[in-house]
């Protein structure tokens, strides 16, 4: 249901498997013709397959970088999420001294990683998993898009105009 409710959104789902993370992760950035990325912090194994994926391509640690500047001239970048939600295809993106909110809303194209332990059933099974808040809780339905006055709309104006889910599998 979550894959069925993120495309629908406008998002683009990859399904793979924990060893297979890499080559999918490449794989996409090749499509992008990606050349700079940014990479926020990830959980292991995830930051293990993400530094064999992006090893030839100049990298942005938000950790590292003094201000949101370089995050600009990135291409993509790259994130783990707290949670997604099933019933609207959303995912839940947490920053806090560790995760950069820039990660995800800066750059034109946004990665996401989200293994299938989490996937929960709607917005009220968020709140249980909220032991210790983070700063700021993102939810992200889909591609940035506005329209004016006149109905036209436009996407990536206010973040990124792709979301790719790696939707990653438990077994």
């Amino acid at each position: 249901l979550f894959a069925k409710r993120a495309s629908a959104t406008g998002m683009i789902v990859h399904r793979t498997h924990p060893r297979s993370l890499s080559a999918t992760v490449q794989s996409v950035l090749t499509s992008l013709s990606a050349r700079t990325i940014v990479v926020d912090a990830l959980i292991p194994p995830d930051s293990t397959s993400i530094a064999a994926a992006v090893g030839g391509l100049a990298q942005i640690n938000p950790q590292t970088a003094k201000s949101l500047d370089s995050q600009f001239d990135s291409d993509a970048g790259i994130t783990g999420v707290f949670a997604a939600i099933a019933e609207t295809g959303t995912l839940v993106v947490a920053s806090d001294t560790q995760r950069s909110r820039g990660s995800f809303i800066v750059p034109p194209v946004h990665i996401a990683l989200v293994h299938e332990s989490q996937i929960i059933a709607d917005m009220v099974d968020l709140w249980p998993r909220l032991k210790t808040p983070p700063t700021a809780l993102t939810l992200i339905t889909g591609p940035s898009k506005t329209a004016d006055i006149e109905g036209i709309l436009v996407t990536g104006v206010h973040g990124p105009r792709a979301v790719h889910i790696i939707l990653i599998a438990d077994s």
